[in-house]
């Protein structure tokens, strides 16, 4: 087993245990990372998934930068 599948797996075996299991990515996990596809993978295994956006970097930069 490896990479992504891996992953999908122990996020499972925590969930299955009981556990509250947090999966802590940076960025935006939906847009950078493999969010959706762990999302759609523990849901379709019948463990309940809750999304807390957090800020992406990008975002922050914004406010930063001159103005026209």
């Amino acid at each position: 087993m490896e990479g992504e599948e891996e992953i999908h797996e122990l996020l499972l075996s925590f969930a299955e245990a009981g556990a509250t299991v947090v999966r802590l990515k940076g960025g935006d996990p939906l847009v950078f990372g493999r969010g959706g596809e762990e999302m759609d993978f523990l849901q379709q295994q019948g463990i309940q998934v809750q999304v807390i956006p957090g800020i992406a970097q990008t975002l922050m930069l914004s406010p930063r930068l001159p103005r026209p």
